[in-house]
């Protein structure tokens, strides 16, 4: 995520969302539903604002990590 286009990301599922479509299958994982896209859309909105605020208040970027882990919601497909 360090190096991702998060704006592009958090864009991308509104296009979908607006289709009428009933599965969607992903470059990776499961087959998914609209459902999957908006919370995936919420958790790199989630996901980028405490990063953001932790970068802005910690220098020690392994720490603002180890707090971010703590903070964002947990996926069903882990967190690397």
């Amino acid at each position: 995520m360090s190096s991702a286009d998060v704006d592009g990301w958090v864009g991308t599922p509104y296009r979908f969302l607006g289709l009428d479509i009933d599965i969607i299958v992903p470059g990776h994982g499961a087959l998914s539903v609209k459902k999957d896209l908006a919370e995936q859309r919420e958790y790199l909105l989630v996901f980028d604002r405490r990063a953001t605020e932790l970068c802005v208040e910690n220098t020690d970027t392994k720490l603002a990590a180890t707090q971010l882990k703590e903070m964002i919601p947990k996926r069903s497909y882990g967190n690397r």
